[in-house]
């Protein structure tokens, strides 16, 4: 296993947000994490990734702890793509792909050549070569959130963790973007991502952790995961889930009877 972690437990505010949850990550694995809002899905990646500690349980990359690795080693291995948040500095596109690469990068000295390659590949690859000289405030959401993408991809980690890469996002691009995910996935990178579009995990990820109140309700290939039992439990609704050629589609059909949701829909 490249990364692996035992019975994490986080509190805050007198709130469980983590309990219990075992997690592992293979080489060449995209895992989704799923569940509804408040389960817990990005207190456990940045718990994976050193930026929440937990309470209890410990996280291992490559069978270290995370506090016996340092930071810059770390900030190597791993790729971190947050939630959205729109840029405010009037900084050019090719300068904010390029952050992705100050890991690698000696104090104070600029980029080499292989740098400004890696920098390039990323544009290309998420498709805002052509936005290159903008500022990245003058873009629309999405065109940030690709140009987050690229900065991820920058880095050249071994791990990269998405939370929710897809949100904002057009059919065309949402796609882009998994399947550079899903390609990033291969020898000995591995990807972790955040996704409440369950046909698009269904689709890419190769195993889905389905999380509620911050537990794991369940962990495997997606045809074990997405069952009309488990959506009923954790997300309150009744789905049909129909094969087809690349993978699963979950087709919500309405609320469950037993969704707290139920009483406040018109009826």
């Amino acid at each position: 296993m490249i990364l692996d972690a035992d019975n994490l437990r986080i509190a805050k505010g007198g709130a469980t947000i983590l309990d219990g949850v075992a997690f592992h990550l293979a080489e060449g694995e995209v895992v989704g994490l799923i569940g509804p809002n408040g389960a817990g899905k990005t207190t456990l990646l940045r718990c994976l990734i050193g930026l929440d500690r937990p309470d209890v349980g410990s996280v291992r990359l490559r069978g270290r702890g995370l506090d016996q690795w340092p930071r810059q080693a770390l900030a190597r291995e791993i790729s971190y793509l947050a939630q959205s948040v729109p840029c405010h500095w009037p900084m050019a596109v090719e300068r904010v792909v390029a952050l992705g690469r100050l890991p690698h990068l000696p104090p104070w000295q600029s980029g080499s050549g292989d740098d400004i390659a890696a920098v390039h590949r990323a544009m290309e690859a998420t498709d805002i070569t052509h936005l290159r000289g903008r500022q990245v405030n003058s873009l629309s959401g999405g065109e940030q959130a690709r140009v987050q993408m690229a900065r991820a991809l920058a880095v050249g980690g071994r791990l990269l963790f998405a939370d929710e890469p897809v949100a904002g996002l057009d059919p065309g691009h949402q796609i882009q973007v998994m399947d550079l995910l899903h390609r990033h996935a291969n020898g000995p990178r591995s990807v972790i991502v955040v996704l409440h579009d369950l046909t698009l995990a269904a689709r890419y990820c190769h195993r889905l952790v389905l999380m509620a109140k911050g537990r794991v309700v369940a962990d495997g290939p997606p045809s074990q995961v997405l069952t009309p039992g488990h959506l009923a439990a954790v997300y309150g609704i009744r789905a049909r889930i129909e094969r087809a050629e690349d993978g699963l589609l979950v087709v919500p059909a309405g609320l469950s009877q037993t969704s707290p949701l139920a009483a406040s829909t018109p009826a």
